[in-house]
């Protein structure tokens, strides 16, 4: 199987009724070359160690992520693929890591059947970048520089 899910289910005893809850992750792949696979391989390590919610966040809504020539993310595909481009890989790991959330965030509007493109859309998910932006410990002229009106 080249990509899929791992359906992770646990049980939590509430004095005597049992709930479930269930989450879907991706096995993430990483399409590139070399430098960049390493890259982002580099990026989701960090991810996990600095901002576990962050990480969990982007493994359930991203499959793919592909290095390319420009950034954005194909919300429709199975699985969703997020395309790096050098403006966003180029900046730094927390920028990178950031712009993740960010698409990940269009992802998630468009599962919930959400408007995913628009100002409004935008708007949301650049407060949720901006959250991350800072619980991954980016320097402030990163999330401050985000445009929210």
């Amino acid at each position: 199987m080249v990509w899929g899910y791992k359906l992770l289910i646990s049980l939590v005893v509430v004095g005597t009724v049992y709930i479930r809850s269930a989450y879907q992750t991706y096995d993430m792949r990483v399409l590139g070359d070399t430098a960049c696979v390493t890259q982002t391989n580099t990026m989701l390590a960090y991810m996990e160690r600095t901002s576990i919610q962050d990480y969990r966040y982007v493994r359930r809504l991203i499959g793919i992520i592909e290095c390319g020539d420009h950034s954005g993310v194909f919300v429709w595909e199975q699985p969703p693929r997020f395309t790096a481009g050098p403006g966003v890989r180029g900046r730094s790991i927390t920028w990178y890591a950031g712009s993740l959330v960010h698409d990940a965030c269009h992802v998630q509007q468009f599962k919930k059947k959400k408007p995913f493109t628009g100002e409004s859309a935008e708007k949301e998910c650049l407060l949720i970048q901006q959250a991350a932006l800072q619980r991954l410990g980016a320097p402030p002229e990163e999330y401050v520089s985000l445009r929210i009106s």
